[in-house]
């Protein structure tokens, strides 16, 4: 079957169910544990899509549509919270270990049938499938929801697509590319897993930079200098917003891994990162201000530069970065019983906080949870070899998955084209007019706030948003050849 320009798109809202409001006897098995977590999938679909025959009862505090769908139906996820707390301890002895208890079956305790006729894609079988998974609440950013759509052999991106986030409301333009795509691998040879670095040789259609510098400094310039991806190696925390921070070390701290350290360096190195290890190990078990409090101490040791949400997305706009991809630092199972690796669980959680950022964002592309070596080299490898190809993100998170074991890794989407980037087409500054038009329409609509606050301005207002209309207009004429989708 020939893929169609735009496939089918679903969303699948997870929100908490009342669950309490049921009598003893209606609930399931799983809900009668303890410390099991029911959640509503608010399953919004475009009315010829999907059809219920059953009256819906939708939560008063939820809409009846989101992004033009109509809510076609609700279906329910239970969590098993204790067994999810037992796979991040897992971590304490080893990467291999936690790859053992990741379990869909026991994360996701139950799943209802039609949410799981929806992600194997039998409930929608004559189109491919795009599902939109947009979370509410920020505890269950974390979680590997993608491992509701792998069955034993993986799962068929070209058939069906499970990203996070929402769709956008404004189109984003394919960026123009030359015959190959620019790649800056921004990472520390020293904490840099050996199967990332082979993962992304002998890529044809790629130009690989390697960028050792500060990271800070190597993202600023690759952002500079035009690279449309980004491949960062970064350690990760939260805030108490469950923003995602990245750690980045500052050119202070380089020396530490250099091969020629003094053992007295090298011991401080150890004992620095120790500190830090300690506590992406306890950080999901710490209340949320504590953890905080020990995060700035953290900072103030290790001497890190962090870079939030806000600052990237700030950095990257009118920029030609479209995907961002994130990798943690590496670990060891060679001796499970000494914290020496990176303990990993408070890195996933970063990264998915970033991703779950509603601010502007490029593509992102981040592994969620356990995996090993050799899977972690064939998904990166065969990603971006399929995309190098097609330019299509979501076939190359299918190219990537077919080729390794079902593995956690995640999309955050922020686009509802097909292609990421554009071949053949005339060099214009694409990233740069669109983020004018953003620009204007912000504007636009914070003059139209203050009009409503303060009527003396009404003539001043209208004005000027008449100008910037016709403005809009002519931005958008030229965004054109990049927004349309081609056969």
């Amino acid at each position: 079957m020939s893929r169609k320009p735009y496939p089918a798109e679903v969303i699948v809202r997870i929100i908490s169910a009342h669950s309490d409001s049921f009598e003893e006897d209606d609930k399931s098995e799983y809900e009668k544990k303890k410390n099991l977590g029911s959640y509503n999938a608010l399953i919004y679909a475009p009315s010829d899509l999907l059809t219920s025959d059953s009256t819906i009862s939708i939560p008063e505090d939820q809409a009846r549509t989101l992004r033009d769908m109509p809510l076609a139906m609700i279906e329910k996820v239970v969590v098993d919270w204790d067994y999810y707390k037992d796979y991040l301890r897992s971590f304490l002895f080893g990467e291999k270990s936690a790859l053992e208890g990741l379990g869909r079956d026991k994360i996701f305790c139950e799943v209802s049938g039609d949410l799981s006729s929806l992600l194997s894609g039998k409930l929608i079988s004559n189109r491919p499938l795009r599902v939109w998974w947009d979370l509410v609440n920020p505890k269950l950013f974390e979680l590997p929801w993608e491992l509701l759509a792998y069955t034993e052999e993986g799962y068929d991106l070209s058939e069906i697509s499970l990203v996070r986030g929402l769709p956008p409301t404004n189109s984003v333009p394919r960026v123009p590319v030359g015959k190959q795509l620019r790649l800056a691998f921004i990472h520390e040879p020293n904490s840099t897993s050996a199967a990332l670095i082979a993962a992304l040789q002998g890529l044809p259609q790629i130009s690989v930079s390697d960028m050792t510098d500060p990271p800070l400094e190597a993202l600023q310039r690759a952002l500079q200098d035009g690279y449309e991806l980004i491949h960062l190696v970064a350690d990760g925390s939260t805030s108490l917003a469950y923003e995602g921070y990245l750690y980045l070390r500052r050119p202070s701290r380089l020396r530490y891994l250099d091969s020629s350290a003094s053992y007295e360096n090298s011991y401080v190195r150890r004992a620095r990162r120790l500190w830090l290890n300690l506590y992406k190990l306890l950080e999901p078990f710490l209340p949320a201000r504590q953890s905080a409090w020990i995060n700035k101490r953290l900072f103030d040791l290790l001497a890190l530069d962090k870079l939030t949400p806000a600052e990237l997305s700030s950095m990257q706009r009118g920029r030609p970065l479209s995907i961002l991809c994130l990798s943690p630092p590496k670990s060891s199972d060679k001796d499970p019983g000494r914290i020496d690796g990176v303990l990993l669980p408070g890195v996933f959680r970063a990264f998915s906080c970033l991703g779950n950022s509603p601010l502007p964002m490029p593509n992102i592309v981040a592994q969620v949870g356990a995996t090993d070596e050799t899977n972690m080299e064939s998904f990166w490898h065969h990603f971006y070899l399929e995309l190098s190809q097609s330019l299509v993100i979501e076939s190359a998170m299918s190219a990537g998955l077919k080729a390794s074991s079902p593995q956690p890794f995640a999309l955050f989407l922020r686009q509802r084209q097909r292609n990421t980037f554009e071949r053949d087409k005339p060099s214009e500054n694409v990233t740069q007019i669109n983020a004018e038009l953003e620009e204007s329409r912000e504007t636009v609509e914070e003059l139209r706030a203050l009009l409503g606050q303060n009527d003396s301005m009404s003539a001043l207002v209208a004005k000027y948003e008449e100008r910037e209309t016709a403005r809009q207009q002519h931005l958008e004429e030229k965004l054109l050849p990049y927004l349309q989708e081609g056969e």
